[in-house]
């Protein structure tokens, strides 16, 4: 059972999913300091390269400080990254239940028996070439929010 039956249920579906990545892509555009945050993967990257060297050298204590600075960016960049998950949780908390009950009937089966394992398992690990609601969603999902920070210029 979907909305309207102009729409192919898959492409209500498509529709819907794109949608709620875009919101997604906004509240991370706006939440999130990009500048601060490519800083902080440059930096993180330029201590890794430097921590090999010390770690080939045997310098324990350059490593050790190395490390904790590391860890110290990796914190403040997971909480840079989940301040827009704060925000879009609501969302989500209000749109799956709905959608999983509007959708539960849709499935997607590829063309010419084309398979996508990790969405596809069944018991018995039988390969099938057919997508259920969450698949379909999560598929869309990934191509729109790709393609949204592409758009937007988002760096992760």
């Amino acid at each position: 059972m979907s909305f309207d039956m102009l729409l192919d249920p898959v492409v209500q579906l498509g529709l819907i999913s794109s949608g709620l990545s875009l919101i997604i892509t906004l509240v991370q555009k706006k939440t999130i300091d990009h500048k601060e945050m490519k800083r902080i993967r440059s930096e993180i990257k330029s201590l890794q390269k430097d921590m090999k060297e010390a770690q080939k050298k045997n310098d324990v204590s350059k490593t050790n400080k190395m490390m904790a600075r590391t860890m110290h960016l990796s914190k403040k960049q997971m909480m840079m990254t989940m301040k827009p998950a704060l925000y879009t949780m609501p969302l989500f908390i209000i749109a799956f239940p709905l959608i999983a009950k509007y959708f539960a009937t849709v499935t997607y089966t590829f063309p010419l028996g084309f398979a996508l394992p990790w969405f596809s398992f069944s018991l018995g690990f039988i390969w099938k070439s057919t997508l259920g609601w969450l698949g379909v969603y999560i598929l869309f999902s990934i191509i729109a929010s790709i393609v949204f920070k592409k758009v937007f210029k988002l760096s992760f």
